[in-house]
């Protein structure tokens, strides 16, 4: 799945010497991670490597779970990340992860606080990062992450540490030269959009979003079996409180079927991931390993769409075709979360995934919720 390729660097800016002199030029460790004083992660991070690259004096990282590839590489504000779900690779924003990640490019211009612990604060990815050394190994034992950067428009929450815990640390560990090479569809190259005829179709998309944001300019929308995959396991986990969800609407869009790579979208204004700035990306919810590129061009009727809504592609007019892929049409409908918790959604939705919530990301499984979230939007009552 990983193209047999090499990386260019056109500027490379010289890593500092500390990193190269503190620890192996390769070596590698398996992880765990915990938020707060129990809470799990949920990251899935299982192993990192780093590799030391002294041809362009660089640092490589790479962390991996089974599916799912971080790369980090460079140092400062000058470092590149990207992320790649099976063979669906795109770049993302350094202050996107919110602390999730393991990085280690902030080494060399730590300050030491104690024999065996040092702390970084970095402005470009808003974080604290402070690590403990294995006295024996001098290699990372445990890494604290503090994030201080939030989503635009969406509540300031309290950071929470994120640890790391580093065990079966090897230095110098043999490591394939492809293990390190970033694909470049996606991720370095944007990706070509589907064959799908240029006759625009339209489409009724749900978002959820606070209530006083109402564009879908840079946001994600699903259609109607799309959005209760995403509202269900949303919902019954908490994380409304934290992104400020309190509305779901239903939007009328007229779309091009030539669908592009879809861009997870986060904040209001929307803080994209990806390189598609014209078509309207696509893919199967939470994507799916055994769909290329998580189903851009594979239809998934039984489980849904979520499509990304680039405002470099949003056509001025009805008339508009040239260098546009999309325009939104009307709101249809607009419903408060709590509304749709009073019907019984949520109840639903908890109902479902207890059921089956193993195969979520493999079947349909929302039978109970979906007729729910179908019923509020197509009644002709107002819903608050």
């Amino acid at each position: 799945l990983t193209p047999r390729i090499t990386l260019r660097h056109p500027h490379p800016r010289s890593m500092p010497l500390g990193y190269a002199d503190m620890w192996p030029k390769v070596w590698s460790a398996m992880l765990s991670c915990k938020i707060g004083a129990n809470g799990s992660c949920g990251a899935g991070m299982e192993s990192a490597s780093f590799y030391y690259d002294s041809q362009v004096t660089a640092l490589r990282q790479r962390l991996n779970s089974s599916l799912l590839v971080y790369w980090l590489e460079g140092h400062g504000e000058s470092r590149r990340l990207y992320s790649q779900y099976v063979d669906d690779c795109r770049p993302m924003p350094l202050n996107f992860t919110f602390g999730q990640l393991v990085d280690f490019s902030w080494m060399a211009r730590a300050t030491r606080r104690g024999a065996h612990t040092l702390f970084y604060s970095d402005t470009a990815a808003a974080t604290n990062y402070s690590v403990t050394l294995d006295p024996t190994t001098e290699l990372p034992a445990q890494l604290d992450v503090l994030p201080w950067v939030h989503l635009p428009g969406t509540p300031r929450m309290t950071p929470q540490v994120r640890r790391w815990s580093f065990t079966s640390a090897i230095a110098g560990a043999a490591q394939s030269a492809t293990m390190w090479t970033v694909p470049r569809p996606g991720c370095l190259d944007p990706l070509p959009p589907c064959d799908g005829g240029r006759l625009k179709q339209r489409t009724n998309v749900y978002l959820a979003h606070p209530h006083q944001y109402v564009d879908i300019d840079d946001q994600d929308s699903g259609d109607a079996r799309g959005d209760v995959a995403f509202l269900c396991p949303d919902l019954t986990s908490g994380e409304k409180e934290s992104n400020g969800y309190d509305t779901v609407s239903e939007w009328e869009v007229e779309m091009d079927p030539r669908w592009g790579q879809y861009r997870q979208c986060n904040g209001y204004p929307g803080l994209c991931i990806g390189l598609e700035r014209l078509f309207v990306g696509r893919q199967i919810p939470f994507g799916d390993p055994d769909l290329p590129l998580s189903g851009q061009c594979s239809p998934h009727a039984a489980r849904g769409s979520w499509f990304s809504h680039p405002a470099s592609g949003r056509c001025p007019s009805a008339t508009s075709s040239a260098n546009c892929s999309w325009r939104p049409v009307r709101r249809v409908k607009s419903i408060s979360i709590d509304c749709l918790r009073k019907l019984g959604f949520v109840a639903a939705c908890r109902n479902d995934l207890a059921e089956h919530g193993a195969l979520r990301f493999k079947e349909w499984i929302y039978n109970r919720s979906l007729p729910i979230f179908e019923a509020a939007f197509a009644s002709d009552m107002p819903l608050h």
